[in-house]
């Protein structure tokens, strides 16, 4: 078997010899995959002389009265091919070998699964006063993860920010790069208008940032440290958690994790 791959690691055509294309056919021709990159959907489907088109209604779920829709985060994450297919499971009908669902719908519970609770138990906690003070709304999902684990170092290796840091850390983040100090992150960071979120790092140096698709999608990116890079993915911050927790995004710079989470909160 084998794959071609474009720059943000998405497969973009294979060979395959055997019944796991997304219809269960024999396949034995070569297959090309078209992806909307904005949001990192499967669209279209092309093996031989068969085309089968994937559509997604507003809320990102597969339209039920057309084609079926076909979530690809499994593949288009870093990872390749080989390394995550056998991990994927088919969920509904017509999804043949592939993780079906759609991008997005993980929720908090999903993280709070691999991670145990929330550090700050019942406490309170709000966004308010940064979203008041930068004039901006930040990402639903994001906002769930930060009140929840924000504030806190992760197992000694990945900081979230909550409500405590978020301010601090992002206008310093802001200030480095508008004075033009780093060579790596290429956009402004908030609240800069217009800008990138900063929503966590790690011990050894990465900046994690949130981008804005334009569709209502923020999707995970980072300036890793150790390869003087700026990585990007599609996913938002919830799928892009869950599979690095999950060891299934990310291998490459994250660490391998405990079986039971700690968090520090000092």
């Amino acid at each position: 078997m084998t794959f071609g791959y474009e720059g943000l690691g998405r497969l973009t055509s294979g060979r395959i010899a055997g019944p796991i294309d997304p219809i269960g056919a024999a396949q034995t021709a070569s297959t090309i995959y078209g992806y909307d990159l904005r949001v990192g959907r499967l669209t279209v489907w092309t093996s031989g002389s068969t085309t089968m088109s994937y559509e997604w209604d507003g809320r990102g779920q597969p339209d039920q009265d057309g084609p079926r829709g076909v979530d690809v985060r499994r593949v288009q994450s870093r990872g390749r091919l080989g390394e995550t297919h056998p991990k994927a499971r088919p969920v509904g009908r017509g999804c043949g070998w592939w993780n079906c669902g759609s991008v997005g719908m993980l929720e908090i519970k999903d993280v709070e699964r691999l991670l145990g609770p929330s550090p700050w138990g019942s406490d309170v906690r709000s966004f308010g006063e940064v979203e008041a003070a930068w004039g901006i709304k930040l990402p639903p999902d994001f906002k769930s993860v930060g009140l929840s684990y924000g504030d806190a170092l992760i197992s000694d290796f990945l900081f979230i920010c909550g409500p405590e840091t978020m301010a601090e850390k992002g206008e310093w983040m802001s200030g480095y790069v508008r004075r033009g100090k780093s060579r790596t992150i290429p956009r402004s960071v908030l609240p800069d208008r217009g800008g990138i979120l900063l929503w966590g790092h790690t011990i050894e140096g990465d900046r994690l940032f949130l981008e804005d698709r334009d569709s209502g999608v923020w999707t995970v990116s980072a300036f890793r440290r150790n390869w003087g890079d700026w990585y990007e993915s599609s996913l938002p911050v919830i799928d892009w958690l869950v599979g690095v927790f999950d060891g299934e995004v990310a291998k490459d710079w994250m660490p391998e994790w405990p079986d039971r989470h700690w968090f520090e909160t000092d």
